[in-house]
């Protein structure tokens, strides 16, 4: 027991600095999604070493707790978008990751529904969640969808506010995405609805860097109206997104900061911020968590203008 703090204080310890490998080698970009976590937990382990009288593991715990807190500052002091103002016309977007595992088709008929938005961008989008969404999502008469076996399939839908939608590929081999005109109150932008591998498995860092890294250039292209959704399987303090944020002139739009994300939405306390919208600095945006609807992440409700 005299040497629990140690251990505890120690893993901990380990897997704040391993978060500093991100998009460098495996483990690091998946620890470094789990940053805000580890940090605390590695401050609650150090509080207990202290008052167990494991000075050195206190003292230990602190100083790299904060290196990881270092490092989520820098997030936080990071541009914001600017909200609509009160009474203006937006555009409301739906993104939500449908999990393939889920099988709660009414929740999810429901949101949209009752949430009524302009645009629903669906990942992890099935050929039996086409099939079972079809009739809440018949009004949505623009779209684009590709449904496909597994956690690849996509759809855009829209009632209005745009126009053009295609599917395309980023990334030559890599995971469709759509593409369309976003017809806002006064002016025209771009929309692209991404949904890159995640990097909690080993191998497949490299597909992720070289999709945000893709999403950063699509963005410099495009100025600054452009607007990417979906579930970017990257957190805003990853090096991935701030990577592709900075090459883009990006500003970050996931609700939720850094201890109440939309994944995983089985389990609160680790939910991360990695679903949301990214926004050129023409773009006005204000963002919420939506309520669950049977799928591992929570839905994301996005108004533009």
């Amino acid at each position: 027991m005299r040497r629990l703090p140690v251990v505890v204080v120690g893993l901990l310890s380990g897997a704040v600095v391993g978060g500093l490998l991100d998009g460098i080698v495996w483990p690091g970009s998946a620890l470094a999604l789990f940053r805000p976590q580890l940090t605390l937990l590695l401050v609650l382990g150090a509080l207990v070493a202290l008052v167990l009288r494991d000075r050195r593991a206190a003292i230990a715990g602190i100083a790299i707790a904060s290196l990881g807190g270092v490092l989520l500052i820098a997030t936080l002091r990071d541009p914001e978008a600017e909200p609509p103002p009160a009474g203006s016309r937006t555009v409301k977007v739906l993104t939500l990751n449908l999990w393939h595992r889920n099988d709660d088709v009414a929740a999810v008929a429901e949101l949209i529904r009752r949430e009524r938005p302009d645009v629903v961008a669906l990942l992890e989008l099935t050929p039996r969640w086409s099939r079972a969404l079809a009739p809440a999502l018949r009004p949505y008469r623009t779209r684009a969808v590709e449904p496909r076996e597994g956690s690849i399939g996509i759809g855009l839908y829209a009632r209005a506010h745009l126009g053009d939608p295609r599917l395309v590929r980023p990334v030559a081999g890599g995971r469709r995405a759509v593409e369309a005109r976003l017809e806002l109150a006064d002016r025209a932008g771009a929309l692209l609805v991404a949904h890159p591998p995640g990097v909690l498995l080993p191998g497949t860092g490299a597909a992720h860097e070289r999709e945000l890294a893709a999403i950063g250039d699509w963005a410099r292209r495009h100025g600054k109206l452009s607007v990417v959704c979906g579930d970017l399987n990257a957190a805003p303090w990853t090096r991935s997104l701030r990577d592709a944020r900075a090459k883009g002139a990006l500003r970050a739009v996931f609700p939720g900061g850094l201890f109440a994300g939309s994944w995983p939405a089985l389990v609160p306390p680790l939910r991360v911020a990695i679903d949301g919208c990214l926004v050129g600095e023409g773009i006005k945006a204000r963002a919420e968590l939506g309520p669950r609807a049977g799928s591992d992440h929570l839905p994301v409700l996005v108004e533009l203008a």
